[in-house]
């Protein structure tokens, strides 16, 4: 299926991209910068929420709800909410299907793996790092073993969407894309979190003030 180019193509108003920043191992435990960041349908930046994130922690569901209420407002929707991945912060994570329940009506979560994580991997990881690798394991590989693959630019990459139909995840990547098959709200979010979270070093005691800027 082909979609026009541009803003008249694009099949929303605004887009939500999220992504953490740098951090440092694992084993060193701290935090670090989770951005959202709120584009345009032409795909300009137009407002960026941040917070701290727990590496390897359980919070990050909880902290993506807080970010992206901010920027959303009292606005209609759904719009769509793009997450880089399943994990983030090392193993901590994000239920696709929280998110939207915590948001309601106004977002659709869909979660974008440029790779797929080899699953058997990722389990025997939890398994071997976490007490609670079970609960983790119920989001992420659920995640894992329900994304479907899908070209852009030429690149085969995946995504899973737990309510948002398959034909409108295709138009929503495909037209969330500026060059190659990154989508460019999780480029700037990326971007973001990552300047951010080295500015200020992650894991520090004193954070960002959570807000919109």
């Amino acid at each position: 299926m082909s979609y026009p180019p541009g803003p008249v193509g694009r099949p929303f108003p605004r887009i939500v991209g999220v992504d953490d920043g740098y951090f440092p191992h694992p084993k060193q435990g701290g935090r670090t910068i989770l951005a959202a960041v709120e584009l345009d349908a032409e795909l300009i930046p137009r407002s960026t929420a941040l917070t701290w994130v727990t590496v390897d922690g359980t919070d990050a569901t909880e902290k993506t709800v807080g970010i992206v209420s901010r920027l959303l407002g009292d606005s209609g929707g759904p719009l769509p909410i793009l997450l880089d991945g399943v994990t983030y912060a090392g193993f901590n994570y994000v239920d696709p299907w929280a998110l939207e329940e915590a948001l309601g009506g106004r977002a659709r979560a869909v979660v974008f793996f440029r790779w797929l994580p080899d699953a058997r991997r990722v389990m025997e990881a939890l398994i071997k790092n976490f007490s609670d690798h079970r609960e983790r394991w119920r989001v992420i590989g659920r995640v894992i073993a329900g994304a479907r693959g899908l070209i852009i630019g030429g690149v085969r990459v995946h995504a899973f969407a737990p309510s948002m139909e398959w034909n409108e995840v295709v138009k929503v990547l495909a037209n969330s894309c500026i060059r190659g098959a990154q989508p460019e709200p999780l480029r700037v979010a990326h971007l973001v979190a990552s300047g951010v979270a080295r500015a200020l070093g992650s894991g520090s005691p004193r954070g960002p003030t959570p807000g919109r800027s």
